[in-house]
């Protein structure tokens, strides 16, 4: 099992710029691409179909160096392309053996800056444990065995819970219950994201969030987040017993948070979302939806490792919810494992959102169903951790769903 303390791949800033421009990923479902085979395909590619051995990877934004020795290297009938009309990027989609892949990438023929990509995508693939840095001392491991984050809104209008957690003290309660049925982390807010919501200033979330932290860090002994795109609230929160920060902006918002976070020592969770919660909704049209999410978090990553935060205290989210629509949300969902190719940890937020409600004509309260379904099947593509409001069900769900990943049960009179 590799797990990853360290950066996967020392990086310059040169390297990050490389995965920004080629953003190389794993196609868990290569047809999904609409591989558009008959613009500009070398030869006439006979691909095999989809084996367990065999790698499909997509690179973006190829020279023609580099793609001239892709097709040299895996062979005519193993490499497609085509020529992006709205930007004239070239982008290809190759497949073959994972050895094959390794050979190609460590010999002289490939270019440098596709080598690293191409080695960094493999090394990211077969890293499946990290060690987390907390704010304050201390690691967090994340591995096959599936956390569960618990959410703790301190606000009057999230979507879900709004409202019944406002007073400190129920707060509080509500997370010291949720560790007892189980949380492995909470993750406490003071401003709703929910669509069409608007900002809440940063004195009026550490009003609400800085008793509830105070309390909860002495009384538990799981890690406990602030979800905020706002340096100050990260700052006094982290100050006051955090340990991570979660940030759906991605750091856009505030790239000061950033460095909040390195100075602390903390870890972060870089999520994707286009605009704000109050706009991220105006527009959910993507060319390339999942290629579109990995290069957003790619620039959020390298935000983040140029503001000091070490590569292994970082976890990413692709946004369930967040600037998409429903369709998309499933799309995510179903090739939630290609989001390895950053080589990061996942953290996956399906709880009782709007695309389950949509599409099975759900009210809020009555989603746990639909939730454990997504959880459930998260869990099953590689997502580390599931951020939920029912705890106590979704813990349930998560490690049976990882026990049939892993093909066995737990160890008995062993804690999972």
């Amino acid at each position: 099992m590799k797990v990853a303390s360290i950066e996967i791949l020392p990086m310059d800033a040169q390297d990050l710029i490389t995965l920004e421009r080629l953003n190389p990923h794993l196609l868990e479902q290569p047809l999904a691409e609409g591989l558009r085979l008959e613009m500009d395909s070398v030869g006439s590619p006979r691909f095999s179909p989809h084996h367990a051995r065999h790698l499909w990877i997509r690179l973006e934004r190829l020279y023609h160096e580099e793609l001239e020795a892709l097709v040299e290297g895996l062979g005519r009938d193993r490499v497609a392309f085509y020529t992006c009309p709205e930007t004239s990027d070239v982008i290809a989609l190759g497949e073959s053996r994972i050895d094959r892949w390794k050979t190609f990438s460590e010999s002289s023929l490939c270019p440098p800056e596709l080598r690293f990509a191409l080695n960094h995508l493999l090394e990211s693939n077969a890293t499946t444990s990290f060690e987390l840095s907390l704010a304050g001392g201390g690691t967090f491991l994340l591995d096959q065995n599936p956390r569960v984050a618990g959410i703790l809104n301190i606000t009057p209008d999230s979507f879900s819970d709004g409202g019944q957690f406002i007073a400190p003290q129920k707060a509080i309660d509500h997370g010291l219950e949720m560790v007892e049925l189980g949380a492995d982390w909470i993750d406490i807010g003071g401003e709703s994201s929910r669509p069409g919501s608007d900002p809440v200033p940063a004195k009026i979330q550490l009003s609400r969030v800085l008793p509830v932290i105070e309390a909860l860090s002495d009384q538990v002994d799981v890690p406990l987040s602030i979800d905020t795109t706002s340096s100050l609230v990260a700052r006094e929160s982290l100050a006051a017993g955090a340990h991570i920060v979660n940030d759906i902006s991605g750091l856009h918002h505030d790239p000061e948070l950033a460095t909040v976070v390195a100075s602390a020592g903390a870890s972060i969770v870089l999520m994707h979302m286009r605009g704000t919660p109050a706009t991220m909704q105006q527009d959910t049209h993507y060319d390339n939806l999942i290629g579109e999410i990995l290069t957003g978090l790619r620039t959020s990553i390298r935000m983040a490792l140029t503001a000091g935060v070490p590569a292994h205290s970082i976890i990413i989210d692709p946004g369930i919810g967040f600037g998409k629509n429903m369709d998309q949300n499933f799309q995510i969902l179903s090739r939630l494992s290609e989001f390895r190719s950053l080589g990061k940890p996942i953290l996956v937020g399906p709880s009782r959102k709007q695309f389950i409600g949509s599409s099975l004509q759900r009210e809020t309260p009555d989603r746990i169903h639909g939730t454990a379904a997504a959880v459930a099947l998260s869990v099953a593509s590689g997502a580390h951790i599931v951020r939920v409001h029912d705890v106590s069900a979704m813990k349930d769900v998560a490690r049976i769903a990882a026990w049939i990943r892993q093909g066995q049960g737990p160890v008995v009179g062993v804690p999972s």
